[in-house]
């Protein structure tokens, strides 16, 4: 019974995909396994982050839905820092060959002071749509801003898809949603780190997020979270060598089962 209540609602699920969602979100391991809280965090999804990030560097993430390789998704990032007006790219690929999305994202962040940064990111989308619908593009704009009011405490908010394009189907006028984050991180002691998120779009309700990550070991950060209504635990582990960062993650869902997430980056 569960196997069939699965495939009814994945065969939903990618249906509402194809006409009415974008697909294609930056993201990365490490994000996901902390309940997917991007604001606060110094990573390319807050497009102020990237001033922020200690060093430059190139990433590829790997992403699938519930073990279904239509539901997959390939992102290569590269941050340029260099200390005047920071520099980073995103190329994104989700679907399969009836239905995909592609995005480019390109975006430029400057330091205002000690741990504050803010940014603003461009983004090109296009849509591989059915035989009769063609291919179909928007571009729309994001902005992200960091702060640390005191020591420990830093607060972020993102605006994604703040102002763009729309593009015609034969069911309705679709562009990428309205999406607001405001986020808040508490550096609680060296080795433990703490996060939460509200995140609102045009789409969907209120969601709250939660997580955590914990260094037993400088070289190996674990990571826990919770994503909010439906609610959905985020786990994962990441491994630090050399220059190189490899992460793990997953988000568990009750019917559904594992969406599970691959980051491996490079710092030079």
């Amino acid at each position: 019974m569960k196997g069939r209540v699965k495939i009814i609602v994945v065969g939903l699920l990618v249906g509402q995909i194809c006409f009415a969602s974008n697909n294609t979100s930056l993201v990365d391991a490490g994000t996901v396994a902390m309940g997917f809280v991007v604001s606060p965090v110094a990573s390319i999804v807050n497009p102020g982050g990237v001033s922020l990030q200690d060093e430059s560097n190139v990433a590829i993430h790997y992403e699938n839905d519930y073990g279904i390789k239509e539901l997959s998704q390939v992102t290569v990032t590269a941050v340029w820092r260099n200390g005047i007006l920071d520099a980073g790219v995103a190329v994104s690929n989700f679907g399969y060959d009836k239905y995909g999305e592609t995005r480019f994202a390109g975006q430029l962040s400057k330091r205002l002071f000690a741990g504050s940064s803010f940014g603003v990111r461009f983004n090109y989308f296009s849509y591989n749509m059915s035989a009769d619908e063609g291919t179909k593009s928007a571009l729309s704009a994001d902005v992200g801003l960091l702060v640390s009011p005191v020591e420990k405490i830093q607060l972020g908010i993102v605006a994604e898809n703040l102002v763009g394009t729309s593009y015609k189907t034969q069911r309705d006028d679709y562009s990428p949603p309205l999406t607001l984050r405001f986020g808040v991180k508490y550096q609680a002691a060296k080795e433990l780190k703490l996060v939460s998120e509200v995140e609102k779009n045009t789409e969907e309700p209120v969601v709250f997020k939660l997580g955590c990550e914990y260094l037993p070991l400088k070289e190996i950060p674990l990571r826990i979270g919770l994503i909010g209504r439906p609610y959905r635990p985020t786990f994962g582990i990441g491994y630090r060598v050399s220059r190189f960062v490899f992460d793990l993650a997953s988000v568990y869902h009750t019917v559904l089962g594992f969406h599970t997430l691959f980051s491996m980056q490079y710092k030079f």
